[in-house]
């Protein structure tokens, strides 16, 4: 499969879960077979080689330096500390999708159209998942956005700020007499 099969297969799938979300009521059956369909595919599919040797390394390391007299084969007990080894990093990878799957259980309907729009922006965009600097980025432009939706425009002249008076008084309507308030300045692009 191409990584651009890949990727169409992915907005499949994430659409798939956001349309089953957007219908759930107190059966969350759909939602919880469009999310299985997606982790499959993710862990099957999306693998494009082992991530690193380093697991096998450091369980056989581990292994022939508990038990001293090495170099040497292993024995069944040396295998019982391998497997032991290896179910111990399975369980931990196992715990981060776990609490990552519950707290996808646990955002609002607007936070997982929030991040599916900035993930289906970003895989058309950029062909490829989003890091998480992606996101930081993301989330610093879409809060300029918003700030800048309810700005004021000025003008700087001779050293002062010019604006139009109906947009202070405007802005000022919900402000009680005596409230603090602090003005952010921000030079247009």
């Amino acid at each position: 499969m191409t990584d651009k099969e890949k990727i169409k297969k992915l907005k499949k799938l994430a659409d798939a879960m956001y349309y089953a979300a957007q219908y759930l009521t107190t059966d969350a059956s759909r939602l919880h077979k469009a999310m299985d369909e997606y982790h499959k595919f993710i862990i099957h599919e999306c693998k494009e080689e082992p991530v690193s040797d380093d697991l096998e390394v450091a369980t056989n390391n581990y292994v022939l330096n508990v038990r001293k007299g090495y170099p040497r084969v292993m024995d069944e007990t040396d295998r019982y500390i391998y497997n032991a080894f290896k179910a111990g990093a399975q369980w931990q990878a196992e715990q981060f999708e776990k609490n990552r799957l519950k707290h996808c259980d646990s955002i609002t309907n607007e936070q997982a159209e929030l991040e599916q729009g900035f993930i289906d922006q970003h895989l058309d965009k950029y062909q490829r998942m989003p890091t998480f600097l992606d996101a930081v980025e993301y989330g610093m432009r879409l809060q300029k956005e918003q700030m800048m939706k309810e700005s004021i425009d000025g003008e700087i002249q001779f050293g002062t700020v010019k604006v139009q008076k109906e947009d202070i008084k405007e802005a000022v309507k919900s402000l009680c007499e005596g409230e603090k308030v602090k003005l952010i300045i921000v030079k247009e692009d």
